[in-house]
C-alpha cells in the first residue's frame, strides 16, 4: 500500500506548516533550534510565554463561541 495515501491529512499539514515556519524564522531571525546562546531555562521561558499566548487564543475562541451558543438559544426560546 502507497504510505502517502495512508497520512492522515491533519498531520500532512502540520508537517507542511512546521516546514514554513521553519523557513520564516531562519529568514526572519537568522537562526533554529540548534542555536547555542539558549540554555533549558530560556526554552522553557518561550515555550511558557507561547503556552500563556494559546491559552489566551482558547478563551477568547470559547467567549466567541459560548456566545453564538447563547444567541442561538435566545433564538430558541424566541420562536416557541
Amino acid at each position: 500500500m502507497d504510505r502517502k495515501q495512508d497520512q492522515d491529512p491533519n498531520v500532512v499539514s502540520v508537517q507542511r506548516k512546521i516546514g514554513e515556519r521553519s523557513k520564516t524564522a531562519a529568514t526572519k531571525y537568522g537562526v533554529d533550534t540548534t542555536r547555542r546562546d539558549y540554555g533549558e531555562v530560556d526554552w522553557l521561558t518561550e515555550l511558557q510565554e507561547e503556552l500563556m499566548d494559546a491559552a489566551v487564543y482558547i478563551e477568547a475562541l470559547l467567549s466567541n463561541v459560548n456566545r453564538v451558543i447563547e444567541a442561538d438559544m435566545r433564538k430558541k426560546r424566541d420562536v416557541y
